[in-house]
C-alpha cells in the first residue's frame, strides 16, 4: 500500500457473502454485502470528489471485504476508468481468489490496482471464497503485471498438524507474495466457528475471558493437534522464517 502523500479513503461496502466461519464482519452483517457505492460510476464518482478536494491525488483504498466479487459492479468500475481522463492511479483493495478469477490481470493494471490483499488460510479450510484460479498462477500473473500481494495465511484450523502447518508454509513462500501474514485461528463473537467451540466445550476461559488476548496472536480454544505454547511460538516463527527468505 502506498505511503507516502496523501491517500484517499473509498468505502465502498461493509459484509461480505461469502461468509467464512472465522469472520466477524461477514456475519455481523447477516452474509450480506451492503453496497455503500453500487456501480463502478459512483466509485470513480467518489475518487472524483477526493480529488477536487485534494488536486493530484492519485493513491486510494477502496474499502469493502471481497472488492470485484460483484462482477457487474467490477466491469462498471472498469469502463468507468476507461472512459475517464483520470492520470494512472495507484487503488490498494481487499480481494479474494474467486473474485479475481472473474478478470484478467491487465484488467486490474486497467482499473489502477496495484496492491491487493488475499487470503491464503489453509489449504483445506474450503471456503468458497478460494475457488477459481490456483494460488500459483494467480501470483504469477500479477506479479508479472507488477500488481503487489499481501497474502494471509491462517494455523490453528482443527485439521492442521505442526507437519501440515509448515507444508502450507513451504506452499505460500513458494508464491513469493510480496507482504505476509499469519494468524492464529480465532473464534470471533457472532462467528459459526465460536457457537460450534462452545457447543463442542472447547473455548478456554483463561484466555477467551481476556478480550486483550483476541487479536490473532493467541489461541483461544483447544486445539486437537497443537498446545497453546506451540501454536503461538509456530506463528513467530513463521514470520521470522518468511522474512528471512523473502
Amino acid at each position: 500500500m502506498p505511503i507516502p502523500g496523501r491517500t484517499g479513503y473509498i468505502f465502498a461496502g461493509l459484509g461480505c457473502p461469502n461468509g467464512c466461519d472465522f469472520c466477524a464482519t461477514s456475519h455481523y452483517f447477516g452474509m450480506k454485502h451492503i453496497q455503500f457505492l453500487p456501480d463502478g460510476r459512483s466509485i470513480l464518482r467518489a475518487m472524483e470528489d477526493l480529488r477536487s478536494k485534494h488536486p493530484g491525488m492519485v493513491n486510494f483504498w477502496i474499502s469493502d471485504e471481497d472488492f470485484l466479487l460483484n462482477e457487474s459492479r467490477g466491469r462498471g468500475f472498469l469502463e468507468a476508468i476507461r472512459r475517464s481522463t483520470l492520470p494512472p492511479l495507484s487503488i490498494s483493495v481487499f480481494s479474494s481468489v474467486k473474485a479475481l478469477s472473474k478478470y484478467t490481470a491487465s484488467e486490474l493494471v486497467e482499473m489502477g490496482i496495484d496492491w491487493i490483499w488475499v487470503g491464503f488460510e489453509g489449504k483445506r479450510a474450503g471456503y468458497s471464497k478460494m475457488e477459481g484460479r490456483s494460488y500459483a498462477d494467480l501470483f504469477s500473473d500479477l506479479h508479472r503485471h507488477g500488481i503487489s500481494v499481501l497474502t494471509s495465511m491462517i494455523i490453528g484450523f482443527d485439521y492442521q498438524t505442526p507437519e501440515i502447518i509448515e507444508e502450507e508454509f513451504e506452499e505460500l513462500i513458494s508464491l513469493r507474495p510480496s507482504m505476509s501474514q499469519f494468524l492464529i485461528y480465532g473464534p470471533a463473537h457472532g462467528t459459526p466457528s465460536l457457537a460450534r467451540m462452545v457447543k463442542e466445550g472447547r473455548m478456554d476461559p483463561t484466555v477467551f475471558g481476556d478480550n486483550r488476548l483476541h487479536d490473532g496472536f493467541d489461541l483461544t480454544f483447544k486445539h486437537p493437534h497443537i498446545s497453546r505454547e506451540e501454536m503461538v511460538t509456530t506463528q513467530r516463527r513463521l514470520y521470522r522464517e518468511e522474512f528471512r527468505r523473502l
